[in-house]
């Protein structure tokens, strides 16, 4: 081993430091790159649109529609989460899928179908 000063000892250890943060600078730079391809390869295609889009009308034609009116007797709106836990149906969905979480995701849809309810209603 060779013998250094501690003004010797430092330097290295700076230059050492100095090259290792070039390194990894290096790194970043091909990991940022290679994210950019993969988010870009993530945008889905027209036809994975669609197949997406038909399976979100298939599975609320099948889970949702089932409430009659969006008004009580009285003739007074039901509030949308009341009218919700009437309108979904969980059968034949995995027992890990709770109505709730349905409700979540087709939020938009079952709130214009909600309106429709009401509006057709009053």
């Amino acid at each position: 081993m060779e013998i250094m000063t501690c003004e010797q000892y430092v330097l290295a250890r700076l230059f050492d430091a100095e090259a290792e943060a070039e390194r990894l600078a290096g790194e970043v730079e091909r990991l940022e790159a290679q994210a950019a391809i993969l988010e870009e390869g993530a945008k889905p295609t027209r036809l994975q649109e669609y197949i997406y889009s038909l399976g979100r009308k298939e599975m609320l034609g099948k889970q949702a529609g089932f409430a009659n009116s969006a008004v009580d007797a009285d003739g007074e709106p039901v509030p949308f989460d009341v009218w919700c836990e009437d309108d979904v149906r969980t059968y034949g969905l995995p027992k890990w899928l709770s109505k709730a979480a349905i409700v979540e995701e087709f939020g938009p849809e079952l709130m214009k179908a909600y309106e429709e309810a009401k509006g057709g209603s009053e």
